[in-house]
């Protein structure tokens, strides 16, 4: 017959050794060891750290998060657990905690003369945001962390453009609001370089930076139209901001006359107008067209542009010539003064 052995190994009442329940104690399986509002034994069954509060570390600990999962947003409890282990259950960057129950977060609003940034403590409710919809809160309104008119999702994926393939599969309503930034991101490389066309993506998207690019006019054309005896001043424009465009005024500075937009909202306006003009402007004189465009976050831009007649230009074209015939010949004659200012200097010595 087997001779007993008795083991030299012992466990205390109550407690949970290299997180093992006690096999002497079967009390130790409804005890709490992390205080976290669940007994061990739940823990254990379903994989969740017995000895850590938050097991998957997303800022709440696990029976407040099961809770929610399960009771506030009515999932079962197999995935209620399953998300008590996903620290960000809807990939966001977010994490669920910071989702359901808010956070503080710092923002940069501007700008000092010496470069230092201005910040300011902004508080993101759970009202705001969704654990469950990626960059958006339960109603689908795209969250903007900063609240310069771009939402987070945007800023996301179009500061990065290799992500701009991926943003336009998965977020396609959006991105063709920015679409148009491809092209200019291509202008901005070819007339300077592929790292300033980069600065310019950062420039004008970050979730924590208040937007300070001024809107984007890549297109401002001006042509006479003539309808019978009538004679317009025809203005063909397309302005883009990634945040919206508020405000956008346009001017015929010669006769007063006024169209424009009034908060618009949109990222993209093509402007097609008519201004009343005269044949005496179209014939010998000029419209000056004034544009200004003012976004959501407090950027501006004013541009002016010339519609001139041909006798004008005409004007404007001798003018230049003589301009550069008589700048040719001070520098002439600045020369030979200076040649004969050498020759009596020779003379002399």
């Amino acid at each position: 017959m087997a001779k007993f052995v008795s083991s030299s190994i012992t466990y205390p009442k109550g407690k949970i050794t290299n997180g093992e329940f006690n096999p002497f104690n079967p009390l130790d399986a409804l005890g709490d060891l992390d205080h976290d509002g669940l007994s061990n034994l739940f823990e254990s069954k379903h994989g969740l750290n017995i000895q850590d509060p938050d097991t998957d570390h997303d800022g709440i600990d696990d029976g407040y998060e099961l809770n929610y999962w399960n009771v506030s947003m009515g999932l079962d409890m197999d995935t209620s657990v399953e998300y008590c282990k996903i620290p960000d259950v809807d990939g966001d960057n977010i994490t669920d905690g910071k989702e359901i129950k808010g956070y503080k977060v710092k923002i940069i609003t501007g700008w000092k003369g010496d470069g230092t940034p201005i910040s300011e403590m902004r508080y993101i409710s759970p009202a705001e945001l969704d654990p469950l919809v990626p960059y958006a809160n339960s109603t689908g309104v795209w969250t903007d962390t900063d609240k310069d008119g771009i939402p987070d999702v945007a800023e996301t994926y179009l500061s990065n453009r290799s992500q701009w393939s991926y943003f336009a599969k998965h977020y396609s309503a959006l991105w063709n609001n920015y679409s148009w930034i491809s092209d200019y991101f291509k202008t901005v490389k070819s007339n300077q370089n592929e790292s300033a066309a980069k600065q310019w993506l950062q420039d004008q998207f970050n979730s924590l930076i208040v937007e300070r690019t001024p809107p984007v006019i890549t297109k401002f054309l001006l042509w006479w139209d003539d309808e019978g005896f009538d004679v317009y001043a025809v203005v063909d424009l397309v302005v883009h901001d990634v945040g919206g465009i508020k405000e956008l005024n346009i001017w015929d500075e010669n006769n007063g006359e006024w169209a424009g937009i009034t908060d618009g909202g949109e990222t993209t306006y093509r402007i097609y107008h008519k201004f009343s003009s005269s044949g005496w402007e179209q014939n010998f004189g000029s419209v000056r067209v004034k544009v200004e465009a003012k976004d959501y976050a407090g950027n501006s831009i004013t541009v002016e542009n010339e519609l001139k007649s041909s006798l004008k230009k005409l004007w404007d074209a001798l003018t230049s010539l003589w301009n550069a015939i008589w700048n040719a010949l001070q520098k002439v004659a600045q020369a030979i003064m200076s040649a004969l200012s050498f020759i009596v200097e020779w003379i002399k010595a």
